[in-house]
């Protein structure tokens, strides 16, 4: 016999850009370079078919810059500001899967953490 007891909800995890935004602001980024970082990371993904980043590698993000120059023309400096962003969203997600560490102890990460010498 089926229990009728309501299965308790799901966690919800936060969504990528959420995340994005939460360490952007815990590192004090300018309110304009969030919104400018979003904007090219939610871009990126639309520019992909809505795939995950992390199913995306460097030949990707090499198509995604292209298309930036060749299809829409946009200058250098914009260019560099999408890399930038997608640099962000990559550094994150690096530190989380090859650490090995939670989310929390990636945000509170500080460079005085990090033992240069054992790389």
């Amino acid at each position: 016999m089926a229990s009728s007891l309501p299965t308790p909800p799901a966690q919800n995890k936060p969504k990528l850009l959420d995340q994005v935004r939460e360490r952007m602001r815990l590192r004090h980024y300018s309110i304009r370079t969030e919104e400018a970082y979003i904007s090219w990371i939610r871009r990126y993904i639309l520019f992909h078919g809505k795939r995950h980043p992390r199913e995306l590698g460097e030949s990707e993000v090499a198509k995604f810059l292209t298309s930036l120059a060749t299809d829409h023309g946009v200058a250098a400096s914009t260019q560099n500001q999408a890399l930038n962003a997608l640099l962000f969203l990559g550094l994150m997600a690096q530190l989380l899967y090859g650490s090995g560490l939670r989310l929390m102890e990636c945000l509170r990460l500080r460079v005085k953490d990090v033992d240069l010498h054992y790389l």
